[in-house]
C-alpha cells in the first residue's frame, strides 16, 4: 500500500509504503523521520487561522478542493428584460442614491470582480469596464510586463487568456449589481462610478479551484484593484487561498459571501479575518433563510430578487449571498471613490461599525448577522470610525496604509 504525502507549493505525491521485510530498527526510523518532517513543515506552513472571534474550526489546508458556483442555491425570474424603478427597493434601503450625490464627479474606483467572466457587450456594462492603463490593445505584447499578454480588462486564470466571456451569467449578474451605468435605461448599480476588472477563475460547469481565485485575487491587488469581489465559496480552508487574501487585503477591500448552505458552518474565503463577510437579508431586513450566518460574519446586505443584468443583454433577479456581497463590494468601491486616501482596513470598518442592527428583525440571532445591514448614506456622512470593531481591534499593521509597501505575492501568475 502507498502513503501520500506532501511535495510543496499545494502538490502531492504518492510514495511506496514500508516493505514487509525491513527490520524493526528500519521501521521506527522511518516513522521518526516523518514525524520529524512534519513537525517541520507545520512550523514552516501552519494551518490558516480563521477568525480569532470564530468558535469554529476547519481542517486545512487541503489544496484542490472545488468551490461550488452559488448560482445553483439561487432564485431565477426568468424574462425580465425592462428595467423598472420600483425594483430598486435595495438601493434605497442602503441609502445608495445619497452616496451618490457626494460621489458625482470624483474619481473612479476599480472593483475586480473574481467570477465567471463577463457580457462585455452588455448595455449597462460596456462603458463600466476598467483599462488598463499598461496595455496596448491587440498587439499581442505584454505591455505591462505583468505577465499576461493583451489583459485590457483583467485575465482570464482557467486558461491563462485574455477570453473574459461569462461561461455561467454569474460574473455578469455580479457586475451588474456592482456597478452597472447610471443612464436611465436598463439597471443602475451600486457603484456606478467605479469600474469593473475582470477575473475569470471557473470553468465551463461554473467550479472553480482553489488556486486559480488564489491567483485571480493576486492579479487583482497586482494590477491596482480597490475592491476585490468574491462570490464564490468553499468549505475547505485553503493555505494558498488564505495566503493571497492576506496579501491582497492589504491594498484592497475583500469582499465574500457567507454561503448559502443557511448554517453557522465558515465558508472561504469569508471566514478569513480580513475579508468583509457579508449575510443576507431581504426587504425587511430578516435573514433570507438560505443565507449563513455566524459569529464569523462582519454585515448584512440586501440579497433578495436583486434585478441585475444577464447575458445576452437581458436582465433577471437573482437572490442568495452572491449578491448581497457584490452590494457590499459596491457600497466599498463609492467610499473608495470618495476617500482614496482611506486604507482598505478603515474603509472595511467604517461599513461594518455604519451598518443599522437588524437583531430585532432576526430574533434568536443575535449577533449572528454581524454589525447588521449596511447603510451607504451613514457610511458617508459619518467621521471615520475609530471604535473597536467585534471581536477586536484591527493591528497597527492593518491601519498602516500611509506606508508605502510592495507585496511580494509567492503565486505564479504564468502557471
Amino acid at each position: 500500500m502507498a502513503d501520500i504525502a506532501w511535495a510543496g507549493c499545494g502538490r502531492w505525491r504518492q510514495e511506496a509504503g514500508p516493505q514487509r521485510s525491513g527490520s524493526r530498527k528500519a521501521a521506527q526510523a522511518t516513522r521518526l523521520l516523518v514525524l520529524l518532517i512534519t513537525m517541520a513543515i507545520a512550523q514552516f506552513f501552519p494551518t490558516p487561522p480563521s477568525r480569532a472571534h470564530s468558535p469554529y474550526r476547519s481542517p486545512g489546508p487541503f489544496p484542490g478542493e472545488g468551490l461550488p458556483d452559488q448560482t445553483a442555491l439561487e432564485t431565477t425570474i426568468e424574462g425580465k428584460n425592462q428595467h423598472r424603478p420600483a425594483e430598486d427597493w435595495w438601493l434605497a434601503q442602503i441609502g445608495a442614491p445619497s452616496a451618490w450625490e457626494q460621489v458625482a464627479g470624483g474619481r473612479s474606483a476599480v472593483v475586480a470582480v473574481v467570477d465567471a467572466g463577463i457580457d462585455a457587450d452588455h448595455p449597462d456594462l460596456a462603458g463600466q469596464l476598467w483599462v488598463n492603463p499598461g496595455e496596448v490593445a491587440g498587439n499581442g505584447l505584454d505591455d505591462d510586463n505583468n505577465g499576461c499578454v493583451d489583459d485590457l480588462h483583467g485575465w482570464n486564470m482557467v486558461d491563462d487568456n485574455a477570453d473574459l466571456r461569462d461561461n455561467t451569467g454569474h460574473g455578469t449578474s455580479m457586475a451588474g449589481v456592482i456597478a452597472a451605468a447610471s443612464d436611465n435605461q436598463g439597471i443602475t448599480g451600486v457603484c456606478p462610478s467605479c469600474r469593473i476588472m475582470v477575473v475569470k477563475v471557473t470553468g465551463p460547469g461554473g467550479q472553480a479551484q482553489y488556486h486559480h481565485i488564489a491567483k485571480g485575487i493576486a492579479y487583482a491587488a497586482q494590477n491596482g484593484a480597490d475592491v476585490i469581489n468574491v462570490s464564490l465559496r468553499g468549505k475547505v480552508n485553503s493555505g494558498t487561498l488564505w495566503k493571497a487574501v492576506n496579501e491582497a487585503s492589504r491594498r484592497a477591500v475583500v469582499v465574500s459571501g457567507a454561503g448559502n448552505d443557511g448554517s453557522t458552518s465558515p465558508v472561504y474565503p469569508s471566514a478569513y479575518e480580513r475579508v468583509l463577510a457579508v449575510a443576507a437579508v431581504g426587504r425587511d431586513d430578516v435573514k433570507l433563510e438560505s443565507s449563513g450566518y455566524g459569529a464569523w460574519v462582519d454585515v448584512a446586505a440586501p440579497g433578495s430578487q436583486i434585478m441585475t443584468s444577464r447575458t445576452g443583454g437581458r436582465y433577471w433577479a437573482k437572490s442568495g449571498t452572491s449578491v448581497s456581497a457584490a452590494v457590499v463590494s459596491g457600497l466599498a468601491g463609492l467610499l473608495r471613490c470618495q476617500h482614496p486616501d482611506w486604507s482598505p482596513e478603515e474603509v472595511r470598518r467604517q461599513i461594518i461599525l455604519t451598518a443599522e442592527w437588524v437583531d430585532e428583525a432576526n430574533p434568536g440571532l443575535e449577533e449572528q448577522l454581524g454589525s447588521g445591514r449596511v447603510n451607504a448614506e451613514k457610511a458617508f456622512t459619518a467621521s471615520l470610525q475609530a471604535r473597536p470593531l467585534p471581536g477586536g481591534s484591527p493591528s497597527q499593521e492593518q491601519l498602516g496604509h500611509r506606508v508605502e509597501m510592495e507585496i511580494a505575492f509567492d503565486l505564479d501568475l504564468t502557471s
